[in-house]
């Protein structure tokens, strides 16, 4: 922790810190873990693996609007082929599930085709406008609006006119009768929500009760869906989150035209067969054998099926089916056209008939095999159609609507059936984790000064945004990387302004006890290292130095008390500012006198704060310069050399052990026998007209002895002090 703070505030304070970002974890996730995903998530969600796309899925393009009779079509050849099952994404002109059309019903339908038809208008001006249509093809797809209007006003007319006829019962019996058919919009009501988009409108989760259970196979147990063993993870909502998007080309899908092509193709088929009767193609064929027969039995077996539904109706109807086509197979390829043209031709030759009889067989002749022409034509293009039908259709689970549309029920089949799916993180595992990850950057900064702490902590808590972004594009889990990453960050401000204002506190004390006497490079490394603490007490070996200016008794006594003060103001102000920029630190100012000593706690440390080799090393030598004294008595010699006009300063120098502390009182001051006799000695100065007075423990740790001049009468003892040689 920074300078100023104990061992227990730093724990305090990280404790602090930890419950402030636990409180913003708890706080973001009610607000964000449940609706919140955004363009992050969707980023993120592109640098997922793409999943893999089930083969059940099979997605039928259509028009926003299906007509009754293409999607009765499309029902039957489903039951008839045994699709999975089929999800209706858009309105079915006559598809009520089972309920009676209602005023309400028909205003729907209304609002419907006038929706898709204003945003065709409104699709095509802005194509126009942005330039993706050229001015000179817009008259083509006005007319396609065109036609797309009156296909709208046909199906209202239908609506309107025949939406209690029987082919609006059969359309809802097929679908009562298949039993797989769900439409999305019936489904809505029952999911538990009113929206399947968020907040901006995309659609990124839904209900999985939207999809028709049976179709899937979907059971649920007391926490969720289970497909085919598989587990589906939903959120606290009970809401699937979709996985990344299914390329286009990776799910199977067909056009809602192949079912129009198909049943156009069976009924132009039947028509030929009956059409064929006539001309006695199937005469040599037993009548329960026949195709129209066949054909007709399918209609009613299929019928039964309708009315009473089950897996024996079914299952009659299935079977009839194929035997009518494989009956129809084998008698278009059979001997039956043969047999029937070689009758022809026996007839033809026999001439008896005369020239219209002979020219009227011709004729029958050339239409039976015209005949046979059309059916097989018709024959091969229904089998086509049928191969195609029965290679997407059996097990296939069914989605039709505009490609638009049906991509995200989709993505929701394909979570369902492949168990791939985002598993969203419940709250506690949220708070648990966002907690964990706010601990060790905590852990990792609340020993560090404010300003590292909270550079620092900003980049872990990026860090740690980051960390969690990469875990959900590796293992899909999802806890939303804003949570846990403003949870640390909230604990590093946390830290940053109580350190900082702990700090402050106590830089400003430190400004307000050392600044006046120490230089400012010195004081800023007292700042930083945050000691030694003002009222502690320490006690060196250091040089003590007493300065004198000698002429403000004299203008005292020429000029008053007034001149005499501002006379010394002038005097202590410059002596500080020499002795501080040396390094030494002042420690009293008194009247006509300064103090300073070198070789102080507070200088001392300021050496150690910079790195820098310190001159005061424990040298057993007395005469070294490595010691405070000969620091002293080297810089006032150098500065009396080097500052004629301080002729007036007297100094005395002693050095021994100090007490150094601060009060408010006095100040940052030195206790101890040297200043006493730096003192003294400066005051003996002007007396033996000596610049510079020294004490023997002085002049024993100087290389040049000094002048002996006299001694001091200390306890009964001499004490011999000398005069320091310096320039005149």
């Amino acid at each position: 922790m920074a300078a100023y703070i104990s061992r227990g505030k730093s724990l305090l304070i990280g404790l602090g810190a930890l419950c402030v970002a636990a409180g913003t974890a708890a706080l973001l996730n009610f607000f964000l873990a449940g609706p919140r995903l955004g363009p992050w998530y969707d980023f993120l969600l592109k640098c997922r693996s793409t999943p893999p796309a089930a083969r059940e899925i099979l997605l039928i393009d259509a028009e926003p609007l299906i007509e009754p009779g293409d999607a009765l079509s499309l029902i039957l050849t489903m039951a008839e082929l045994d699709a999975g099952g089929l999800l209706i994404q858009a309105p079915v002109l006559g598809l009520a599930s089972g309920r009676e059309e209602s005023e309400a019903d028909m205003r729907r339908r209304f609002d419907d085709e006038f929706t898709l038809l204003g945003r065709n208008i409104r699709n095509l001006f802005d194509a126009i406008r942005m330039g993706s249509i050229p001015p000179e093809e817009s008259g083509r797809y006005v007319e396609s609006l065109v036609e797309l209007a009156e296909r709208g006003k046909e199906r209202l007319s239908s609506a309107l006119l025949r939406r209690d006829e029987a082919g609006t019962r059969l359309l809802e019996q097929a679908a009562a009768a298949y039993g797989k058919v769900q439409r999305l919009e019936d489904a809505r009501p029952f999911a538990g929500f009113p929206s399947l988009t968020d907040g901006d409108g995309k659609v990124r989760r839904m209900d999985p009760a939207l999809m028709p259970g049976v179709s899937l196979n979907m059971e649920y147990d007391e926490t969720g869906p289970v497909i085919m063993d598989k587990k589906i993870p939903l959120d606290p909502a009970g809401r699937l989150l979709f996985d990344k998007s299914l390329p286009a080309d990776t799910v199977r899908r067909i056009s809602l035209d192949l079912f129009r092509e198909y049943e156009k193709t069976r009924r132009a088929l039947a028509a030929l067969l009956r059409g064929a009767e006539p001309r006695g193609v199937y005469s040599n064929t037993r009548p329960e054998l026949s195709p129209v027969y066949r054909y007709e039995h399918c209609l009613s077996l299929r019928e039964d099926f309708l009315a009473q539904p089950g897996p024996e109706t079914r299952a009659a109807w299935v079977k009839a089916e194929a035997e009518y086509l494989a009956g129809l197979d084998e008698f278009l390829n059979g001997p039956a056209e043969s047999a029937l043209v070689r009758g022809y031709e026996r007839l033809i030759a026999t001439e008896r008939l005369g020239e219209t009889g002979i020219r009227r067989l011709q004729t029958l002749r050339d239409e039976l095999i015209r005949s046979f022409a059309e059916i097989r034509e018709q024959h091969r293009k229904l089998q086509e159609l049928r191969g195609a039908l029965e290679t997407a259709l059996p097990g296939s689970f069914c989605i039709i609507g505009p490609p638009e549309e049906t991509r995200s029920s989709a993505s929701l089949a394909n979570a369902l059936l492949t168990g791939r799916a985002i598993k969203p993180g419940f709250t506690r595992y949220i708070l648990f984790w966002s907690i964990l990850a706010a601990l060790l950057v905590i852990g990792a900064v609340f020993s560090l000064s404010p300003f590292r702490a909270l550079l620092a902590g900003t980049g872990l808590a990026l860090l740690t945004g980051a960390v969690f972004s990469w875990s959900f594009i590796i293992s899909g889990y999802w806890i939303d990387p804003f949570i846990p990453a403003s949870a640390a960050f909230t604990g590093v401000l946390t830290i940053f302004f109580c350190s900082f204002i702990i700090t402050r506190r106590g830089s400003r004390r430190f400004r307000l006890a050392y600044g006046p006497y120490v230089s400012r490079s010195c004081l800023k490394q007292l700042i930083q290292a945050g000691r030694p603490q003002p009222a502690e007490v320490i006690r060196v070996r250091a040089a003590v130095v007493a300065v004198r200016n000698g002429e403000i008794p004299a203008l005292e006594d020429k000029g008053g008390s007034l001149a005499g003060a501002q006379a010394a103001r002038k005097f202590r102000s410059a002596a500080a500012e020499l002795f501080k920029r040396a390094g030494a630190v002042i420690t009293g100012i008194e009247g006509d006198m300064v103090l300073a000593a070198f070789g102080s706690p507070l200088e001392r440390l300021s050496l150690e704060q910079t790195k820098s080799e310190s001159p005061y090393k424990d040298d057993p030598l007395l005469r070294s310069p490595h010691n405070p004294a000969a620091r002293a008595a080297g810089f006032v010699a150098d500065l009396i050399a080097e500052n004629p006009a301080l002729k007036s300063w007297r100094f005395g120098l002693d050095t021994g052990d100090c007490a150094f502390t601060w009060s408010v009182l006095s100040g940052y001051a030195a206790y101890g026998r040297p200043v006493v006799r730096a003192r003294v000695l400066s005051s003996l100065a002007s007396r033996f007209k000596a610049r510079v007075l020294i004490t023997g423990q002085v002049n024993e740790r100087l290389e040049v002895p000094a002048r002996k001049l006299s001694a001091l009468n200390v306890r009964g003892e001499k004490e011999f002090f000398y005069e320091l040689p310096v320039g005149s």
